[in-house]
């Protein structure tokens, strides 16, 4: 069961998730194939260095090793510098709570830990195999010997290099692509219509602890006293109060049928969000009523229940 809740809480959240960890991995592509381009023209420019190692009887798998230890010492530091960085923005996941649910950590732990070292050695290994290798195939042709041969080897390296640098403008165009589509889109959710106004209305959170323990009519007398105040403060027009603001991702969820109808199946039935309200807050954020009237202050715990429900329902 708290599996189950966390899936449902941090349910929402999962497609912004995925989609920044799909940014960052083309980003992680991109920095890759970029070393190692930069390493292939490192062992170009080293392979007399290499042939005379050979010379001296260094045997190719050493030098491949060397080269391999390089690239793991080059991945090494872009691990250790990304996990500090991670540890010391660890701090942002607290006040992203209008993105994460509470529920959801974001400390690092000994599962992310795992999971860098993975992909620092992972990384290491993919993009420093191929200059590796040209390095111990570099070390093969003598200063002055197999000139041919070495041809052919700078041919491969250079074929290789305009590869990579071919798949690094195809993914930094696809990340400059979804880049101008996530702006285009944050653009046109500015003008999307809320249905409640924010202009000149201030939001504040009491905590229930204030009423724990308290009797529906102390309660109640409490909230009147509360809001009361609030209205005499000077150029105050309105004010309410609710449990959940509107947007904010938190909501309580009622089952709903038709008295018409016979229920129905146990997880087919449909949702409608609740949310509980004093007098004053329709007025306080714009909400236009199109019929009925809205809730007063005679709608208290000893009147009848009272509800006010938008077209959709």
């Amino acid at each position: 069961m708290p599996c189950a809740s966390l899936l449902f809480i941090a349910g929402p959240a999962g497609p912004v998730l995925y989609t920044l960890l799909g940014a960052v991995g083309l980003l992680l592509l991109v920095a890759c194939a970029n070393l190692a381009n930069l390493l292939l023209g490192r062992a170009l420019d080293r392979r007399d260095e290499m042939a005379l190692h050979r010379a001296l009887g260094a045997t190719g798998w050493r030098i491949l090793n060397r080269s391999l230890a390089e690239a793991a010492v080059l991945a090494t530091a872009g691990g250790g510098l990304g996990v500090a960085l991670a540890v010391g923005l660890g701090g942002l996941a607290a006040t992203s709570g209008a993105l994460l649910p509470r529920p959801v950590s974001g400390t690092v732990d000994g599962g992310v830990l795992a999971f860098a070292a993975f992909l620092t050695i992972g990384t290491g290994v993919l993009f420093g195999i191929g200059p590796a290798i040209q390095s111990a195939r570099a070390a093969d042709a003598l200063p002055g010997r197999d000139a041919g041969r070495g041809t052919t080897q700078s041919r491969g390296a250079h074929r290789l290099r305009r590869s990579l640098v071919v798949g690094e403008l195809a993914l930094t165009t696809a990340l400059l692509t979804g880049s101008g589509l996530l702006v285009r889109s944050f653009q046109q959710l500015g003008s999307v219509e809320l249905g409640f106004t924010t202009e000149g209305v201030f939001a504040m959170e009491l905590h229930g602890a204030a009423w724990g323990g308290l009797e529906p009519e102390a309660a109640q007398a409490q909230w009147d006293a509360v809001l009361a105040a609030v209205r005499r403060a000077p150029g105050v027009d309105a004010a309410g109060a609710i449990d959940y603001l509107p947007l904010s991702g938190d909501y309580s969820c009622d089952g709903i049928q038709r008295t018409d109808q016979p229920p129905p199946e146990p997880g087919q039935g449909r949702c409608a969000e609740v949310r509980v309200v004093l007098p004053g807050a329709f007025e306080v954020m714009g909400i236009p009523l199109v019929r009925g009237r809205l809730i007063r202050a005679e709608d208290g715990h000893d009147a009848p229940s009272v509800a006010v429900i938008d077209q959709s329902m």
